[in-house]
């Protein structure tokens, strides 16, 4: 059976596989031989994983030295199985006894006898004559949920359980006790705990909290650590980089304390449905005019991936990972897990995770990524120069968001040849924050504060206001000057109990250049705010930036670009961890009039004729209303007169008469 499993030669390319980490089997001091001799259990790096995980491992590759594939089973976690135990009865009710087991377990799944609902249990095992503890946990049942299991080291010795109830009154009844049999011990979850960011509590009753992992990571579940001593509160996760998870993600979406006797029963454990790759983490908790939870630590768990080798060779082995899912062939090796988890004794260790040389990401070889389409540069306003080629993320700062569109349908990234270069546009769900100067008056109990804006056309995603006062309950406007009246945005009851806290109220639109600010004390004195901070729209281009790249904004005409990078916007946005920057701001063309414009700048101009010609004729008017004479004749009768005169026949005297008196011809 076992020589279907030799190495074969090489079918799958290398090309698909991100990561990659060298194994060497003379460094195994658990190892019998250096020639590859046995079953090995090699478990997979957590840097070594990507988001693609399939359950028999096609996503990974084992080749040894010769460039050819090692065939392997995959072992992943798995729920306990249950086995069932010789349960013997002692004179202390508490106490029952097993006899040696015939297979090791790793644990104890217990139902209460009787009424207790709560107890701790004290698993011992036998030692010669002596009892040794080997675990001890508390298991109760409650309406928040419940926990049966004991897990302690695998053995198959005589074992003591001993309960002590966390109530009034004895218990009655034989306990149910099952053995738990781990099914892949390789594959213990590994842990590791990083600290919780301060909260920020938002005007809809959530208090945010961020978890910033070392680097980015795959896991599944994490714990809260909360210091608080009774909460029940609502929890969802938004991954800072894709922001796609949602409370549909969660086995339980709530994390609860109570006391139960002297004890205390909690679920503070945040699960998810499969497994996701981070490196920050925001977490929002239900507050809702309630204290926000302290919360100091998270421990995240990443669930345990191991490799099972039956006689790979003498190595040294390169092992892969990170490509899509289904990209290797699942080996036959597979049937035999079961069988090899027991036999496996020999653990190999992966040496550090590099990138692998020969990986092509899936822009390149399709060509998606690839520049397109020539652009008419002339009708756009302004450039900047990229700092930075191949897969990266550019920041866009917000005096580029204030000269390009509200949709930013306008921006374009372009070579040197002025091909289009396609790109991928994420807003993060986090702000930008920025620091103030802002100025505060005091009129009577009202505090008014105004915060100037850094660009007036740039939308204001949020304000945030923090304060070291500890108890407290204030109302607080935000509003934005239309004119000499001023328009409120938003509007929320802060409050504040037993310790500091900050507030952040959503703004999402552009405010001019300040926002003002209401705090009405009421009849309490002013509240003391030690810091304001506006968040800005945090807005990203990705692409694969060739050399001599420029960044295109202002042009109110141009429609959105359709490029076919966008069909793999979630393989990209993962991957693109390099920044590229932007250089100084270069004015192309002055800025094209936006259709609206032209259409009231039209019908002003339409406007302004009108009244002259208006103006002109009013004139006129009046002019000759000014050549009336008395009797109601015009100037023009007079004329006629006089032309009159002129024509007819005139005596010496009449000539004489009239030189001096005749009117202007």
């Amino acid at each position: 059976m076992w020589m279907l499993f030799m190495t074969t030669a090489m079918a799958t390319p290398l090309d698909r596989f991100v990561w990659q980490a060298e194994v060497d089997l003379a460094a195994c001091e658990s190892c019998e031989s250096t020639e590859g001799v046995g079953v090995y259990a090699l478990p997979i790096p957590a840097e070594l994983r990507g988001l693609s995980q399939s359950p028999d491992g096609t996503e990974l590759l084992l080749v040894n030295a010769a460039g050819e594939e090692v065939p392997f089973a995959l072992a992943e976690f798995r729920p306990a199985t249950e086995r069932d135990l010789d349960i013997q009865a002692t004179n202390d009710v508490n106490v029952w006894m097993t006899g040696a087991l015939d297979v090791p377990i790793d644990g104890l799944r217990v139902t209460l006898p009787g009424q207790p609902w709560a107890t701790t249990v004290t698993v011992s095992r036998q030692d010669g004559t002596s009892w040794i503890p080997i675990a001890e946990a508390l298991v109760f049942r409650h309406p928040m949920g419940s926990e049966k299991e004991v897990l302690f080291p695998s053995t198959a010795d005589p074992l003591r359980i001993e309960y002590r109830h966390h109530f009034t009154g004895a218990s009655s009844g034989t306990p149910g006790l099952v053995g738990i049999v781990d099914p892949a011990p390789f594959t213990a979850a590994s842990e590791f705990t990083v600290p919780v960011g301060a909260p920020t509590v938002q005007e809809d009753g959530w208090a945010v909290y961020t978890i910033q992992l070392p680097h980015e990571l795959p896991f599944n579940s994490f714990r809260l650590h909360v210091e608080d001593e009774l909460f029940d509160r609502a929890v969802h996760v938004r991954d800072i980089e894709r922001d796609y998870w949602s409370d549909s993600y969660f086995n339980g979406p709530r994390i609860q304390r109570a006391s139960i006797g002297n004890t205390r029963v909690e679920f503070t454990n945040v699960h998810m449905d499969q497994v996701q790759r981070t490196d920050e983490i925001l977490v929002y908790v239900e507050a809702n005019g309630k204290q926000p939870l302290t919360i100091t630590q998270a421990t995240l768990e990443l669930p345990g991936r191991t490799l099972l080798l039956r006689d790979p060779g003498p190595g040294p082995f390169t092992v892969y990972g990170g490509a899509p899912r289904g990209t290797r062939s699942a080996s036959d090796l597979q049937l035999a897990e079961a069988e090899l988890q027991r036999l496996a004794t020999q653990v190999l260790t992966a040496g550090p995770v590099t990138n692998n040389p020969a990986y092509q990401p899936v822009e390149l070889r399709s060509g998606v990524a690839a520049p397109g389409a020539e652009l008419k540069v002339s009708s756009w306003a302004f450039a900047r120069a990229v700092q930075g080629e191949g897969l990266a993320f550019i920041d866009i700062p917000a005096d580029v968001l204030a000269e390009a569109r509200g949709d930013l349908a306008d921006l374009r990234l372009v070579t040197a040849d002025n091909q289009q270069v396609p790109y991928v546009l994420r807003q993060r769900p986090t702000h930008r924050q920025q620091a103030t100067e802002p100025t505060r008056t005091e009129d009577g109990s009202t505090t008014r504060i105004r915060v100037p804006s850094p660009h007036a056309q740039t939308p204001v995603a949020s304000v945030t206001l923090a304060t070291d006062a500890a108890i407290f309950e204030r109302n607080v406007t935000v509003f934005r000057a239309r004119g000499a009246r001023l328009e409120p945005l938003r509007s929320m009851r802060w409050i504040g109990q037993d310790h500091p806290t900050r507030v952040s109220l959503s703004i999402d639109a552009p405010v001019g250049d300040e926002l003002v600010i209401e705090i009405d004390n009421g009849d309490n004195p002013p509240l003391p705010i030690t810091s304001i901070q506006l968040g800005l729209p945090d807005w990203e281009l990705v692409a694969v930036i060739p050399p001599n790249t420029r960044l295109l904004y202002g042009n109110s005409r141009a429609r959105a670009p359709d490029y076919e990078l966008a069909l793999i916007t979630s393989d990209v946005l993962l991957r693109a961890q390099t920044p590229a920057t932007l250089g100084a701001e270069e004015v192309l063309t002055k800025p094209p009039v936006p259709l609206l414009q032209q259409v009231v700048l039209g019908g002003a101009l339409a406007l302004m004729v009108l009244v002259l010609i208006g103006m002109v004729v009013v004139v006129v008017r009046e002019e000759s209303d000014e050549g009336d004479d008395v009797d109601g004749n015009t100037d023009s009768d007079d004329l006629k007169r006089d032309d009159v005169r002129e024509d007819a026949p005139k005596s010496e005297d009449a000539v004489g008469d009239s030189t001096d008196d005749a009117p202007p011809r």
